[in-house]
This record gives C-alpha cells, structure tokens and sequence, in this order.
C-alpha cells in the first residue's frame, strides 16, 4: 500500500519561517522609512501656501524681501497683515498638523531674507536626539535677473534629524 503525506515536515515548516523573517527583517526598516517619508510629503505640502504668499509679496515689492515681518501663531501680523504692511496676505497663521508642532517667520532684514522655520512634531519620526523636534528652515533667495523665487531647505541642528529625514529634505527644491 501506498502512504498519502498528512502534512508539511518540521523542515519545511522551519524553511518557510526563516524565509518570512528575512522578508520581515529587510520590509519593516524600509516601511519605517517610506512612513517618515510620507509625513514628511504632508510637511511640504503643509508649507506650499506660505510659500505662494512669499512668492506673491516677492512680485508685489519687485522682488524686495526684506520688509516681511516676523510672524507667530501667538503674533501672527507676519503671516495676516496685507502685503502693503509687511505681511503675506494670509487669512490666518497656518495652522499645526500631526507633523507641524509650529511655524515661525524672521522679518526680513538688509541683506538677509525672512526665514520659515517649521517645527516638527516627533510623529514625524525625524527625532534622532530623543526629546528634540528637528526644526527645518526654509529660505527664498531671490536674484535680480529671476522672476522666480528659489528656495533652499535645511535643518537647524542637523543632527536632530534621522538619516533619511536629512537624504529626503536634500531632494527638495
């Protein structure tokens, strides 16, 4: 008489497991990364308004920056005071996100443009140095042959911030 297999061998049964916990080893880190990636998307598109205002004052004072002024969500004149005043003509100071905790503006200065500083939370997960929030800074330059504002990305303390949060802010433009 011929034996019919009742089942997988202990061998097989190990095989299968060991393949699964090398897939698990290398997908998690990677998830982690994307996941951090991604939040750090909704920053940038959290920054897309202010950066359309800056780039409107920009055009509206002949590419003159240095009469923002600084800007909280405590005192927001920076952020709501018509562009004839100083400010970028938003309805109000933008508001914080599960990523943003909070956003700053410098007042533009003789030949220093205001800076955006952003705040993260550590949802993010940029947080390298626990008990720190990474601050980005966001800087326009202007040029006088341009009609474009540029803008440049960079940490306060870069190293608060993990590895890919740092190789993801170096992509943007």
């Amino acid at each position: 008489m011929k034996k019919i297999q009742q089942g997988f061998t202990l061998i097989e049964l190990m095989i299968v497991v060991a393949i699964i916990g090398i897939l698990a080893a290398v997908a998690i880190p990677q998830y982690q990364d994307y996941m951090v990636r991604a939040r750090l998307s909704k920053v940038a598109a959290a920054l897309d308004p202010v950066k359309t205002a800056m780039a409107e004052y920009a055009q509206f004072n002949a590419g003159d920056l240095t009469g923002v002024q600084a800007a909280t969500a405590a005192a927001p004149a920076g952020w709501t005071n018509p562009q004839t005043s100083g400010g970028l003509g938003l309805n109000a100071a933008p508001t914080t996100t599960t990523e943003i905790n909070s956003l700053a503006l410098t007042a533009g200065a003789a030949n220093t443009p205001p800076v955006i500083q952003v705040t993260l939370t550590t949802a993010v997960g940029c947080d390298q140095v626990t008990g720190t929030n990474p601050i980005i800074t966001v800087t326009p330059a202007t040029s006088a042959t341009a009609t474009v504002l540029t803008w440049s990305f960079g940490w306060v303390t870069a190293g608060d911030a993990k590895k890919v949060c740092q190789n993801e802010l170096a992509k943007w433009k």
